[in-house]
């Protein structure tokens, strides 16, 4: 029982760390990937403007 315990203990660490680095790192990552991009095409369309 101790062991069952044991293991879902470090499942339980091991989904809130994912948890925490989806949230924490690669979510604002692509945000401001997506928020540069939309950024350069705004920078392309103005400079095509006479």
């Amino acid at each position: 029982m101790t062991e069952f315990l044991q293991f879902a203990a470090l499942i339980g660490v091991f989904a809130i760390a994912v948890v925490a680095w989806l949230f924490v790192i690669y979510l604002p990552g692509r945000t401001m990937e997506d928020w540069r991009d939309k950024r350069a095409d705004r920078k392309r369309k103005d400079s095509k403007l006479p």
